[in-house]
């Protein structure tokens, strides 16, 4: 269960290096992506690549994990939980606190992020 709750861990790792090809090749094909900063969802690479070249453009981008749950079902897991994204904006640093849920299925060896669900916190909870 270790190498399902370190999945996000390695995904928060390519966002801090703003590693886009190392960031994309962590999502199967087909994958849908529900992002933190956009209300559409992106279900093609390109349209995950013209998100990620956007988010990782945000100065001194990284985040962390701040609590989770994982469970695995054979070839399917999931990871449930609350990041917090730290940014510049105009000199001004700025904290987002989401939830997150990947859904991942492990293919040739490899787990791959087939679904990912990521909203920022309600204003003023």
């Amino acid at each position: 269960m270790n190498e399902i709750k370190d999945l996000p861990a390695v995904w928060l790792d390519h966002l801090a290096r703003k590693d886009l090809s190392g960031i994309l090749s962590l999502y199967a094909e087909e994958a849908a992506l529900m992002p933190t900063l956009r209300n559409k969802l992106h279900k093609t690479p390109v349209e995950r690549k013209e998100y990620f070249e956007f988010f990782l453009s945000f100065p001194d981008l990284h985040g962390v994990v701040i609590n989770q749950y994982s469970r695995s079902y054979g070839d399917v897991a999931i990871n449930t939980g609350v990041y917090k994204f730290i940014f510049l904006r105009q000199e001004e640093e700025i904290e987002i606190f989401a939830r997150f849920s990947f859904t991942y299925k492990k293919e040739k060896g490899r787990w791959l992020i087939i679904d990912h669900h990521s909203s920022a916190f309600p204003e003023g909870v």
